[in-house]
């Protein structure tokens, strides 16, 4: 297992006050083999010198500047710049347990065809408690985001992305990126031993506005639509499917019934309410 290299990648833009945290949750790891790519992007307080006086405390630390470019391309270049065969994101206000990278190798150690591991996740700060996240499922992620940033995968797997999606600056590149990087054969695990601890501030990036978030669902849909086209195709023909079943042998089918109850209760439920939302300008589609 010590032979795998893990790389953790921390972006950090003015969260100096909170990166020793961040970085002091790396340097505590059970698991020895992993390095530490820390992107500062571009920021105007003393991100740099934290950064570089945990390069000289442990040589895994390695340090890296980017003009101003956001999150997105942060993580990216710290990827480029990295030699492991996993990646766990890490923002630079968060931190993790102790034992999070040995529990989440075993994973894939495991398995090899495991595709993605996430944690638990503890909230603080403004407000404290567990983060109950939806148990995960392909077409569930499709209209929720149930997976947060800080997950790890494989680099070949990354490699064969565009990466996170540069014009996202507003939020929800992570969601984004999960969509593209998954298919629904794909194997994904919570691991209940993994534990991020995700801080919430009373400003936050990710509180955004109706506004905002109606112009990055359609970046989300547009950047990939043919999973979103395959999932509403795949839907509407099993229900014709079994309908015409049902006409063909002259009885009521109770897996029909069953499929117009999941239908209905999808039409009343927030994610459908967001599909609607996203699918808005494709009027054959809403029909």
């Amino acid at each position: 297992m010590e032979k795998l290299l893990v790389s953790v990648i921390v972006p950090c833009y003015n969260q100096a006050e909170y990166l020793s945290e961040a970085l002091d949750s790396v340097l505590g790891q059970t698991y020895s083999n992993w390095e530490c790519v820390i992107v500062n992007d571009g920021s105007t307080d003393n991100t740099e010198i934290i950064a570089k006086e945990y390069c000289k405390k442990d040589t895994r630390f390695k340090y890296l500047f980017q003009d101003n470019a956001g999150v997105a391309e942060a993580r990216n270049n710290g990827i480029k710049k990295s030699s492991g065969e996993y990646v766990l994101p890490l923002d630079g206000d968060d931190f993790i347990n102790n034992d999070f990278i040995d529990i989440a190798v075993s994973f894939f150690t495991s398995d090899s065809s495991i595709k993605l591991v996430y944690p638990r996740v503890e909230l603080f700060g403004v407000e404290n408690r567990t983060w109950d996240l939806p148990q995960y499922s392909f077409n569930g992620l499709l209209f929720q985001n149930m997976i947060v940033c800080t997950a790890m995968y494989k680099k070949s797997d990354f490699d064969k992305t565009s990466g996170y999606n540069t014009e996202m600056k507003d939020g929800y590149e992570d969601w984004d990126f999960w969509v593209s990087f998954l298919n629904k054969e794909d194997k994904v695990f919570q691991a209940d031993g993994c534990i991020l601890f995700y801080r919430l501030k009373s400003i936050s990036r990710n509180i955004i506005s109706g506004d905002k978030k109606r112009k990055l669902y359609k970046y989300i849909y547009n950047n990939n639509k043919a999973k979103y086209n395959s999932f509403i195709s795949e839907f509407n023909q099993e229900i014709i499917f079994y309908k015409q079943l049902e006409t063909d042998n002259h009885v009521q089918s109770d897996y029909i019934l069953s499929l117009e109850q999941q239908l209905n209760s999808l039409r009343d439920s927030k994610a459908y309410k967001l599909g609607r939302l996203i699918l808005s300008p494709f009027k054959w589609l809403k029909n």
